[in-house]
């Protein structure tokens, strides 16, 4: 079995942050969200939620729908984005089922990983990456 470090260690959402890097970078997100409508899609909204422990940001990444006047998630991942890069999937939320995970979990300043979830967290979130990719939202964004 894997332990923590291990399984952080080395993933990134690559096509997320070519739209963030487009964007004009972190310190920009945190000033504008991006919003993305890229017809026949659900619009992909990613944004800036706060600052984490060990000085992590967080971020929002969700395709979102309307329904009876409601903003519904389809999903949205919470990430603390580390230093080194590393996109650490936290939350998992998808409102038509009424699911929210929580992966990771931080109390007295501590990370908490539930390890299986975590892994299934992070192998969604890798073909999501490469989704938005094929789906060309870094080609539909425009600064």
């Amino acid at each position: 079995m894997k332990n923590e470090v291990e399984i952080m260690d080395g993933f990134k959402m690559n096509t997320v942050q070519a739209i963030i890097d487009r964007h004009g970078g972190i310190e920009v997100l945190k000033e504008n969200y991006i919003k993305i409508v890229n017809d026949p899609y659900m619009p992909l909204v990613i944004e800036w939620i706060g600052s984490g422990p060990y000085s992590t940001e967080l971020i929002s990444v969700a395709h979102y729908y309307t329904q009876n006047s409601d903003a519904m998630r389809d999903p949205e991942i919470v990430f603390s984005l580390s230093k080194l890069g590393f996109w650490v999937p936290m939350t998992f939320q998808q409102d038509n089922l009424g699911m929210y995970q929580e992966a990771v979990t931080i109390r007295d300043g501590s990370f908490f990983i539930k390890p299986a979830m975590f892994r299934d967290l992070q192998e969604f979130a890798k073909l999501w990456d490469r989704n938005i990719r094929a789906q060309r939202f870094l080609q539909a964004y425009k600064a």
